[in-house]
């Protein structure tokens, strides 16, 4: 069975105008190992998919499952764990706590719900990968915004996610930085073994991934 399959999922939301549906029996099955990116134009919808497949909202209808887990059977505290543990996010602006070390923002999902020590070799590990071996005791506002965001992959790597999802993880970034960023993306998601989906805007970002879908009047279709 694939690492994620989604089924027929299906998204709306009440309006004054009525029902507003914004996705429409979507369907996706990737494995680990492998990438998926998401095209379409602005309010068709990416983000609200991309919030669905991470668990930060339910969808309307249809079935999703990661690793054998079906995240919308389980509590909120069991939701929370899941998506801590299976689930990584890299987001257009990096999110990273201004007071804290890139060090210290790379570890920060470990840190979450832990009761024991936190592997910081595996943050200096990650962030050696990502190029940024020189810039551990660093706070965010004292690197570019490049390093920030690949710092930001290094943090959604660290707790060896199943998912990682990234939405417009370039879209901040100048043309350099942003072929660094996708240049790590590319190659870490294979290394770590972990199913990728980014929404992009940018067609040649898109055009690195074997996989990609466009996202029109609610439907998922290959292109």
């Amino acid at each position: 069975m694939p690492t994620l399959t989604v089924e027929k999922i299906s998204k709306s939301y009440d309006s004054p105008g009525g029902t507003l549906q914004v996705l429409c029996d979507v369907d996706l099955s990737i494995d680990c190992g492998q990438a998926a990116v998401i095209m379409g134009p602005s309010g068709c919808g990416k983000s609200t998919l991309l919030n669905i497949l991470g668990s930060l909202e339910q969808p309307t209808g249809g079935r999703i499952t990661l690793d054998n887990v079906d995240p919308t059977t389980l509590d909120e505290k069991g939701l929370a764990a899941f998506r801590n543990r299976s689930i990584g996010f890299v987001f257009q602006d990096h999110h990273l706590l201004p007071h804290l070390t890139v060090l210290e923002n790379t570890m920060l999902p470990a840190l979450v719900g832990s009761s024991g020590e936190v592997d910081e070799s595996r943050a200096r590990e990650l962030l050696a990968k990502v190029g940024l071996a020189d810039r551990l005791e660093h706070l965010p506002a004292e690197i570019s915004g490049g390093e920030r965001q690949r710092a930001a992959i290094a943090r959604a790597l660290m707790n060896r996610p199943k998912l990682v999802l990234a939405d417009e993880p370039t879209g901040n970034l100048d043309r350099v930085s942003a072929d660094r960023v996708a240049d790590m993306l590319q190659s870490l998601h294979r290394e770590q073994n972990v199913v990728l989906i980014l929404v992009t805007h940018s067609e040649p970002f898109a055009r690195r991934f074997d996989k990609r879908y466009e996202l029109l009047e609610g439907r998922l279709k290959a292109c």
